[in-house]
């Protein structure tokens, strides 16, 4: 949950927490992902649940799509890249720095 509310106050509500979890393992590297990576990586067996989440993604905006000889990749796109920035110091804020207040900040 914790997850969830801190991306949904970095900018990207609306999303699962695997959702986020596929998000943040596109962005990594700046390299586009295989579908079959982004299962494994995450320890995911069901493809279906990542090929769903994917489409998710694509639909907001944050990831595209590309083919890679026979297969599908997935990249960030520059609103993909800005929300994940912002998960990033909404989480800095709120855990490791603890400074109370640190959302009105943001």
């Amino acid at each position: 949950r914790w997850t969830v509310r801190c991306a949904a106050a970095g900018g990207a509500p609306g999303l699962s927490a695997l959702e986020h979890m596929i998000l943040h393992t596109v962005y990594h590297r700046g390299r586009p992902k295989r579908l079959a990576d982004i299962a494994l990586v995450l320890n995911v067996e069901d493809m279906h649940l990542v090929t769903y989440a994917v489409k998710k993604l694509e639909k907001a905006g944050l990831v595209k799509g590309e083919k890679i000889g026979k297969e599908k990749a997935v990249s960030v796109t520059k609103k993909g890249a800005e929300a994940v920035m912002r998960y990033h110091e909404v989480r800095e804020a709120l855990l490791i720095l603890g400074e109370a207040g640190a959302l009105d900040r943001i």
